[in-house]
């Protein structure tokens, strides 16, 4: 979603893992690619991420030559602990969430962009709808609350976990009802979050039924392009309807996607932003 597009909008990229290291020091590789940007997701944890390189980052960020930018993803659970430190060590960051972007200028940072989820529509596959309703993602403690909620209901929803991220967008596009939950359990208040399965959900073509998050009316048209709920019985209520109703639940799909190809492929956010660096 992010290095590929860059490489088709005619970019040259070099990519540092900072789950397995590379063979040269990060140093070593900025020094000889020269780069105008360094863009990071850096997750600050280093049993899955041990070669994050925020030291080398922070120094070449004050010498000021090279813009250097972090790509946040968890501002509603994460901006006291993890975000607010972290931000200063770039010129500029971004942020999934448009209520965070006061937050960040409270603190006195500057450079913050409104950088929401995409994904990369050439993942997409066209499949035979054979999912009533489907789900990829771990089973957390709120989740199966609705889930046993629905199933008990007789809703066929059927959850996927364990899969590479290419397989995601086969059962997304296999699904006539792609649904989506936007708590997450690792925040101990359990706030709604913006989630990069919403637009991993369109870009399949299928329906999105989404758990309501504030700023997705940005987006999506709702109730146009996308479906959203509130509870889980309003969930249960539109799932049946949209299931029975096959010309509205298609032709909402198919909006969904043609405003996900107009505005949030990741070719078209990522031009964008780099736009806004310059």
């Amino acid at each position: 979603n992010f290095y590929i597009p860059l490489l088709e909008l005619g970019h040259e990229v070099v990519f540092y893992d900072t789950v397995k290291g590379s063979d040269k020091s990060f140093s070593d590789i900025v020094k000889s690619f020269s780069p105008d940007l360094i863009f990071s997701c850096l997750t600050g944890n280093t049993e899955v991420t041990p070669y994050e390189p925020i030291s080398e980052i922070e120094k070449i960020t004050k010498k000021g030559k090279i813009k250097t930018l972090n790509w946040f993803c968890d501002d509603t659970w994460r901006f006291d602990s993890f975000s607010k430190q972290l931000c200063t060590k770039f010129s500029h960051c971004t942020t999934p969430e448009k209520k965070y972007i006061k937050k960040y200028k409270d603190i006195g940072y500057k450079n913050i962009i409104l950088g929401n989820w995409h994904c990369n529509d050439s993942l997409k596959i066209d499949c035979k709808k054979s999912f009533e309703v489907g789900f990829c993602g771990g089973l957390t403690e709120s989740r199966s609350e609705v889930f046993n909620y629905l199933k008990a209901q007789q809703i066929p929803l059927t959850r996927f976990y364990g899969i590479c991220y290419e397989d995601i967008f086969r059962i997304y596009g296999s699904s006539k009802i792609v649904f989506n939950l936007t708590v997450n359990n690792n925040d101990p208040e359990k706030k709604a979050q913006m989630k990069l399965r919403i637009f991993e959900a369109v870009c399949s073509g299928s329906l999105l039924i989404t758990e309501y998050v504030e700023g997705l009316e940005q987006f999506f048209e709702l109730e146009k392009e996308i479906v959203t709920f509130k509870t889980k019985e309003e969930a249960l209520n539109k799932i049946i309807y949209y299931h029975n109703n096959i010309e509205e639940r298609e032709l909402i799909a198919k909006k969904g996607h043609e405003r996900f190809m107009k505005d949030h492929t990741s070719k078209i956010r990522l031009e964008k932003l780099l736009n806004s660096l310059k």
